[in-house]
């Protein structure tokens, strides 16, 4: 906590950053971008230098340059066109896009050999931006770098101060000091996959914790674990919910909400729990929740665990992931209207393309489409960039490699749950293993738990490493028994 003294000095040198130009000192990070970004985006800064380290090892160069190009693409607001979107494509959730900054760059071989070269750019940046304020974030970069960086202020009588910024909580801190600053905009979980590679493509749903009444989401979850412990069928369950909160003064009735474009028409019926004094606060539960065939339920309801026990602002369910590069995404769209159960929405793009008139004619007769789609997807993906932007926006889903059941915003750490409804041998190794190499391709894997959720209260429970559990959506609500369980097998 910032003392009163505290806020009155950082009001101080807020002023007086506010009077002079900050120029941001960093060292360009190897294992990905988001160090630096959440650096920037802590520090708010005019100007950046990012020193980059060559080494001898090609592959860390090529890394190192291609951190460097994400970096700039992100600031310029074009991260979806580095990954070869298509400009204006309606990504439904694009990365954010910063205040634009100038962001330099230096190459050295050695931070401490070479810096008399680096205090000359810092100098020369300085002078442009006027009277900067300099700021050496050392939250990026080998830790040998750092300790030189370090080294610049006796070595050549620089003045700066020293800080720290923490990629996942977006707070940055002063070295040696007592500062403290919280980002206004921290770098949010979509943005750091598409810093990572990982391109976004789409959502079934997301829930947040705007207008949520947190007491009412407790008792409708109370309602539904003590409801589960029921031996009964599937729809006497939903009934005894029902009768349980209409006990303790909650009242519902059944909703139906429907979403709709060009390629479907999604109908989801919902049971809507409110109380009566304030109808606008309500929890949306699944209409077939408890149901044993389907276990899509079991998402919402473990993302609405996750905005009441672990301080979650928004909860995306079935999170739809590309690969950053249009060859492999376009593959895999070939592959997805190849199913059979993608025949309709095979046919709705082909309506779609012919009503346009940009179809050739040897693709006017559907009946031999449907029966044989693969000339049809071949011209679809060579002539990708001449289909309507909106509808190029809602095929890329299916152009997704995997789906996450639920993954969290806004809390401490990042949650990465995938969602069974028994805890199988086979359904534990598969989703576990889905879950791990997943949560492996990003930045802040020490950061990020994985989690398997199933449907069984009382049953398997485990922690099989620091960061990877099994539990049922209930034990879920109990943060604090999780982190603590001892590590060992399921």
């Amino acid at each position: 906590m910032v003392s009163e003294l505290q806020h009155a000095s950082l009001a101080g040198v807020e002023s007086s950053i506010n009077e002079r130009k900050t120029l941001l000192v960093q060292i360009l990070n190897k294992s990905g971008p988001l160090p630096n970004v959440s650096a920037i985006q802590a520090h708010n800064p005019d100007s950046v230098l990012v020193i980059k380290v060559n080494t001898n090892y090609r592959n860390v160069e090529k890394k190192l340059d291609e951190n460097f190009k994400r970096i700039i693409a992100w600031n310029d607001g074009k991260l979806p066109e580095f990954f070869e979107f298509e400009e204006n494509t309606p990504l439904p959730y694009p990365p954010s896009i910063p205040r634009k900054i100038q962001i330099s760059k230096i190459e050295v071989n050695d931070i401490s050999s070479d810096s008399e070269l680096i205090v000359n750019e810092i100098n020369r940046l300085s002078t442009k931006i006027e009277s900067a304020n300099l700021i050496l974030d050392l939250s990026a970069g080998r830790k040998e770098d750092v300790a030189n960086l370090i080294k610049l202020r006796k070595n050549h009588n620089l003045e700066y101060s020293l800080w720290y910024t923490d990629s996942n909580t977006g707070e940055s801190v002063e070295i040696g000091g007592d500062l403290r600053i919280s980002s206004e905009k921290p770098v949010d979980q979509v943005t750091k996959f598409w810093l990572d590679g990982i391109p976004i493509l789409g959502a079934n749903r997301e829930i947040s914790n705007k207008n949520l009444d947190y007491k009412l989401l407790s008792q409708v979850l109370d309602g539904i674990e003590s409801v589960t412990k029921n031996n009964a069928q599937a729809e006497e369950k939903r009934n005894k919910l029902c009768e349980y909160l209409e006990k303790n003064g909650i009242e519902y009735e059944q909703q139906i909400k429907i979403e709709q474009n060009d390629l479907f028409c999604r109908r989801e019926s919902y049971i809507r729990f409110s109380i009566k004094s304030d109808p606008e606060k309500h929890v949306d539960v699944p209409s077939d929740i408890f149901s044993q065939k389907e276990g899509e339920w079991l998402e919402h309801i473990v993302a609405l665990t996750t905005l009441e026990s672990w301080g979650a602002d928004k909860a995306y369910i079935g999170l739809a992931i590309g690969s950053p590069k249009h060859k492999d995404r376009m593959a895999t769209l070939g592959r997805s209207f190849g199913r059979p159960n993608n025949k309709k929405i095979l046919g709705i793009t082909w309506a779609r393309l012919f009503s346009e008139g940009i179809l050739p004619h040897n693709l006017h007769d559907i009946s031999k489409i449907i029966k044989q789609p693969n000339d049809f997807t071949e011209w679809l993906i060579e002539n990708w960039r001449e289909i309507p932007e909106a509808l190029r926006g809602q095929l890329l889903v299916y152009a997704s490699r995997r789906e996450l059941d639920v993954l969290t915003e806004g809390s401490l750490e990042g949650l990465f749950i995938e969602c069974g409804l028994t805890p199988s041998e086979i359904a534990l190794k598969n989703k576990t293993s889905q879950i791990g190499s997943l949560v492996n391709l990003t930045a802040l894997r020490r950061f990020n738990l994985s989690i398997y959720c199933h449907s069984k209260i009382d049953s398997t429970k485990g922690r099989t490493s620091p960061r990877d559990f099994v539990c049922s959506w209930s034990d879920l609500r109990n943060r604090q028994n999780l982190i603590n369980l001892d590590i060992g097998p399921i």
